[in-house]
């Protein structure tokens, strides 16, 4: 207790005094360099309290992180200790510390509790509390912990906590220094590694015997009572131990997957304690993810403890222990994927990889496929061709590619976080049918590879690119119901705020069939919306904004910012996405008006959007397309019910109040609908029935349409298309009075039927069947 609160001082110092001793101390092994690990508590909380038991005598010690804060030797923190005998210890800590769920070191019979500790954070930090540290989290970092052997037992909230073995049979498997195959291999590795450490080295002749050579020793346990296992004596690491197989099944569940859980790769012990729960790699180079994420070793190597700094997840890249390690594992990794694929081939499980069976089915083509993607990133050509090539997966964000090349890792990655991976996993299709998909989604990439080696035009290219990614995004409403999905991430991650919120207003918009670039950097919009026009893209800076009432304040979301991102990004409007519940909150006081709100108003080129709202939008969407048109106008909060743009005002919660029997009646002093924040679903539903506005406009703009279509072709001008331009200024446009914007929306409803076509950028058109098929397809008088 007198030296608990010692600060980067340790007295494992005192135990190297002989190098060649273990370092025990009360029966324990110690690794590292310092004990500083009881500060990360106050990571969690304020306050800690150590409550210890020995020899019938208990003592009790508090810190706040306040006592020890700016302390040094010349002013060290001074704590109580309060001592209690058995009786008295018991029935206080009983009745006011021990919590109901918490073990009760007294009613255990076991002779091993006769000296015990209890530690435990108070305090907590709001942050926690509001669910930034989550219980699995905590659980998957005790489970990867816990040692193979272990004489101790876990509980988090009652619930018992133990080591996570995979359940699924074993490809192939190795226990380290009882194979001499293994041994042999790995020695051939340590031979080639040298060649590349050592600069003096020109080939693996030349590696002296004492470097590589490896003998089978006893490693003995770290844990009181196990026997010595058997292991290998490695030169410049020492004895290393343990086991490590590759299984049939993935390891990791999407869905643990999704929430950055990984339940392969290598778990490194040193002296019993795990060095690397946030490194599963350790560093060592990528994987083909086909059987890493059906690979899990347990490896103790002791010596390794002389590369462990200050952190002990970190190591010292000088020592040669550091490097060696590497080998070895990825040594350990190499044997037993060869030994899986083997077996596989053996049973005919195993059809080969991707690019194998690719490439005899298209012995010419894949290689110039492949040339394809290398020459579009500027990067080189495998050296070993396409068997160096692998399909894998891999989280990339929601408005990353659906697939693309690394030359890093000589893979095509699939994103998972795509729509339709996404829908795969959230309805926990086997892994057989992501890896399925996931090969048909490489097959597209390498066909664009393919036309890009081939100098086919750039824009049919991107053409290509939109038409497989909307395509994905097709098949994903088949697994899933998207408007109800992307809508629960919308409700879930409001509250959180932050990237989660980000990418849920992102894939929102996706699904809205906008065009979006993420950014969310602090310098930056955290996304664009690019809306295709006639004469100028529609671009509007988004900010996204979560958090709670009690968590966020309305003047985060700052109109002098988001200006400044729109205009760093030539974007026309901005809008700021959150909660209805953030867009009421007050100023300063309780009775303040929303400056915000105010804000807003003030601004014609700002304007809202709440979760409701753009839920609302995904609903209407599903059931029938927004044209191009209609989501300009609610980006801008335009009113439906008016032959011009008319930007709506947001009512005031405190002082406006709802006149007027008509949602979008004028009735603010410019003359403009005055609505609340919670009327803005009605608005998405609004411009949702209003296009198109009437049977005899649509035909007249359709008949329009065609007939200078005719016109255009007669002349001779067959493979080009007609211009927009062409219909604005005909006789009977202008005799009915029609404006520009509602032959750019009709066009825009009827290319939705897939019987007319209207360019990306707005301005060209094709009438691709009669006007009466394609009215009645639009089913106009229905949405009257």
């Amino acid at each position: 207790m007198n030296r608990l609160w010692d600060i980067a001082d340790s007295p494992k110092k005192e135990l190297e005094k002989d190098p060649n001793e273990d370092r025990i101390q009360n029966g324990r092994q110690q690794i590292g360099k310092f004990g500083i690990g009881k500060l990360a508590a106050f990571a969690v909380g304020n306050e800690l309290t150590h409550i210890s038991t020995m020899d019938g005598r208990t003592r009790v010690v508090t810190v706040d992180k306040s006592d020890i804060k700016d302390r040094n030797y010349a002013d060290p923190p001074k704590c109580e200790i309060y001592g209690m005998d058995e009786d008295e210890a018991r029935q206080y800590v009983e009745e006011e510390i021990l919590p109901d769920n918490v073990t009760n070191p007294w009613e255990e019979v076991s002779d091993e509790w006769n000296s015990w500790t209890l530690a435990m954070v108070d305090e907590i930090k709001p942050s926690v509390v509001e669910g930034r540290t989550y219980s699995y989290l905590l659980k998957r970092m005790i489970r990867t912990a816990i040692p193979l052997s272990t004489n101790f037992s876990v509980q988090v909230n009652g619930e018992s906590i133990g080591e996570r073995n995979p359940d699924s049979e074993k490809l192939a498997n190795l226990k380290i220094g009882t194979n001499d195959e293994f041994r042999e291999h790995l020695e051939s590795d340590l031979k080639q590694a040298w060649v590349d450490i050592d600069e003096e080295i020109d080939s693996v002749d030349e590696v002296e015997s004492g470097r590589y050579e490896c003998e089978t020793t006893e490693v003995q346990s770290y844990e009181e009572g196990q026997e010595p296992r058997l292991g290998l004596q490695v030169p410049n690491l020492g004895p290393i131990s343990g086991q490590a197989a590759i299984y049939e099944d993935i390891l990791t569940t999407p869905k643990r997957e999704k929430k950055d859980v990984q339940d392969y790769g290598y778990r490194i012990s040193v002296r019993g304690k795990l060095v690397n729960r946030g490194e599963p790699n350790f560093d060592t180079p990528q994987k083909s993810y086909k059987y890493w994420s059906r690979f899990l070793a347990t490896v103790e190597i002791p010596n390794l403890d002389d590369a462990i700094l200050l952190q002990r997840d970190s190591f010292d890249e000088s020592k040669i222990e550091s490097r060696i390690t590497r080998e070895v594992l990825d040594s350990v990794f190499n044997y037993l994927r060869a030994k899986a694929r083997h077996q596989l081939e053996e049973e005919n499980h195993d059809p080969g990889t991707f690019f194998k069976r690719l490439s005899t089915l298209s012995p010419q083509k894949v290689p110039e496929a492949l040339q394809g993607l290398v020459e579009n990133d500027d990067v080189p050509f495998p050296s070993g061709g396409w068997d160096d090539v692998d399909v894998e997966f891999k989280a990339c964000g929601t408005d990353a590619d659906l697939a693309h090349y690394e030359s890093e890792d000589h893979a095509i990655i699939i994103n998972t976080d795509h729509t339709l991976l996404n829908a795969l996993n959230e309805e926990s299709f086997p892994d057989t049918s992501r890896e399925v998909v996931g090969e048909a989604l490489a097959g597209q990439l390498l066909a664009i590879g393919y036309f890009r080696h081939n100098n086919v035009d750039p824009s049919l290219i991107e053409g290509a690119v939109d038409i497989i990614e909307n395509s994905a995004r097709s098949a994903a409403k088949l697994i899933q119901d998207q408007p109800q999905y992307y809508g629960n991430k919308l409700t879930t991650t409001v509250q959180e705020g932050d990237d989660p919120f980000e990418k849920a207003v992102v894939d929102a918009f996706l699904n809205l069939g906008l065009d979006v670039e993420h950014y969310g950097a602090s310098d930056k919009p955290d996304a664009v919306v690019t809306i295709s026009r006639p004469d100028q893209n529609f671009r509007v800076a988004v900010e996204a904004k979560g958090g709670t009432s009690t968590s966020a304040d309305h003047k985060e979301v700052s109109i002098s910012t988001i200006h400044e991102h729109a205009e760093d990004f030539e974007c026309q409007h901005c809008v700021a996405v959150s909660s209805e519940e953030i867009f009421q909150l007050r100023g300063g006081s309780p009775d303040d008006d929303s400056s915000l709100i105010e804000q807003v108003n003030s601004h014609e080129d700002v304007s809202i959007m709440t979760v409701d709202m753009l839920k609302e939008m995904l609903r209407r969407h599903q059931q029938n397309p927004y044209d191009y048109t209609q989501l300009k106008n609610i980006f801008k909060l335009n009113s439906p019910d008016t032959d011009t743009e008319v930007q709506i005002n947001l009512k005031n919660e405190i002082t406006g109040e709802n006149t007027g029997n008509d949602l979008f009646e004028p009735r603010d002093d410019e003359n403009r609908p005055l609505l609340e924040v919670s009327d803005l679903p009605e608005l998405v539903q609004a411009w949702w029935r209003q296009m198109p506005r009437s049977e005899k406009m649509v035909r007249t703009i359709l008949e329009a349409a065609k007939e200078q279509q005719d016109n255009f072709e007669s002349r001779g001008d067959r493979g080009q298309r007609p211009r927009l331009g062409m219909i604005y200024n005909t006789e009977e446009i202008m005799n009915e009075g029609i404006q520009d914007r509602d032959i750019e929306a009709v066009l825009s409803s009827a290319s939705l039927t897939g019987l007319a076509t209207l360019g990306e950028d707005g301005k060209y058109y094709t009438i691709e069947q009669s006007v009466d098929e394609i009215m009645d397809k639009m089913d106009v008088s229905a949405s009257q």
